[in-house]
């Protein structure tokens, strides 16, 4: 089954960009491929920046990647409707 990004776009090239565009310290690539990613990959967006983190970053910002995605629920949290905008599972 081939899987899409929120505005049509392939989500293996997108998830492959954002592991790339780190490696290549081009913060605008990634932060637009996780623009894309989320809320719907939101777990394969994890998955990809712990990847990075363990491999690239000898583990030093894992914790800090455990810490935003744990928060995301919190703070995206829609007040108005008691819903929340967390991460789905995909």
């Amino acid at each position: 089954m081939e899987l899409f990004t929120k505005n049509g776009r392939d989500f293996d090239e997108v998830a492959s960009r954002l592991q790339k565009s780190l490696r290549r310290s081009d913060l605008v690539m990634a932060s637009r491929s996780v623009n894309e990613l989320l809320p719907r990959h939101a777990n394969d967006c994890r998955n990809r920046l712990m990847t990075v983190s363990a491999e690239d970053c000898a583990d030093m910002v894992t914790g800090q990647i455990v810490a935003l995605f744990d928060a995301w629920p919190k703070v995206n949290r829609d007040n108005s409707k008691g819903g929340s905008c967390s991460p789905r599972r995909s």
